[in-house]
């Protein structure tokens, strides 16, 4: 069972033609240029219970909104550019590839071949690469671009200390989109200097990252509370408290201080001083290059570090294979 609703004209007489839509009850397979039978319920006169038949143009559904009606209208122009125009329209953000090609259009396999191995792509498309050249309308990129560049324009002003949108934030943002997609849509808009960025972040072209008044003032009070702790510095869940600060404006000032080469991540609670980082690991690899091995006892001794902070640090010297575990209880030289 179906239901058959007429695009291009209110009715159709005998012998007539005009563009329809046809839903059906199920899900049935079809292809481009498939014809089919329309029959009814009860006989008609002169025509029994067949009264009419078709040609599939585009066998997806389609909303009957005006700008589908004229791509399908658009799908029975006699040139090829025009066709591939309006079915890249039809196609959304899904786009053609050479299977979909196959399936919504008519098109032969030497045809598809010759489209897709083109330098430029038909007019008013364009080509992507989404794991193998696809076809898209420039509108559909045109929309996603922008609502990718309004995105990363309300995380800049939300986030006016960060660097930038992260891409897999974004690609978590851009809901019902495929990720290579996004990535070929991000790709243009930094070829054509609307997006900067690494292959961490992405930022407006002209954004830079606006640390203010007082969040310059709690790096500042961040970084002198590290350097006078020296060696035994405090936790970072501990720093709220005793700066009388907000817990994430002050991870924020650590994590800026990281970036910037002025702390030396440990692990997720210990930092250290950039500078007092290098001394225990310039004096804990010379006390190695000397004796070969050492206990943990002889390394707590030498860097007057208690276990709290000792056990860790040695681990992350392992992790940065700048020593290496001998034992239960010594360590030597990575190498």
């Amino acid at each position: 069972m179906a239901d058959l609703r007429l695009l291009t004209d209110r009715e159709l007489q005998g012998g007539g033609e005009a563009l329809a839509l046809v839903r059906t009850e199920h899900p049935i397979s079809v292809s481009a240029s498939d014809r089919f039978v329309v029959r009814g319920f009860s006989s008609l006169v002169d025509y029994g219970k067949t009264f009419g038949g078709g040609q599939i143009i585009w066998p997806l559904s389609v909303r009957g909104r005006t700008r589908n009606v004229e791509a399908l209208v658009q799908l029975l122009d006699d040139s090829l550019d025009r066709r591939l125009e309006a079915a890249a329209w039809l196609a959304g953000i899904e786009g053609l590839d050479a299977d979909r090609l196959r399936h919504l259009t008519p098109l032969t396999n030497k045809r598809i071949a010759a489209v897709l191995a083109r330098p430029n792509a038909p007019k008013g498309t364009e080509f992507l690469d989404c794991g193998g050249r696809h076809i898209f309308h420039h509108e559909v990129v045109g929309t996603l671009q922008e609502r990718i560049l309004a995105l990363v324009a309300e995380y800049h002003k939300t986030n006016p200390r960060k660097d930038g949108l992260s891409r897999e934030e974004l690609f978590s943002q851009m809901t019902g989109v495929q990720r290579p997609l996004v990535q070929a849509c991000v790709d243009g808009l930094m070829s054509t200097r609307r997006l900067k960025g690494n292959d961490q972040t992405v930022s407006l072209l002209e954004f830079r990252p606006s640390l203010g008044q007082d969040f310059t003032a709690l790096v500042t009070l961040v970084e002198k509370r590290f350097a006078q702790a020296g060696r035994e510095p405090p936790l970072l869940p501990t720093l709220p408290r005793e700066l009388n600060a907000d817990a994430g404006m002050v991870n924020e000032a650590v994590a800026h201080l990281v970036k910037a080469g002025s702390l030396q991540r440990i692990n997720r609670e210990f930092f250290l001083a950039a500078s007092e980082y290098e001394a225990l690991k310039d004096e804990t690899t010379r006390f190695l290059r000397e004796n070969t091995r050492g206990t943990t006892q002889d390394l707590k001794t030498l860097l007057g570090l208690s276990r709290k902070f000792l056990i860790p640090l040695l681990e992350f010297f392992d992790a940065q294979r700048i020593t290496r575990r001998l034992d239960e209880s010594s360590r030597g030289l990575w190498g």
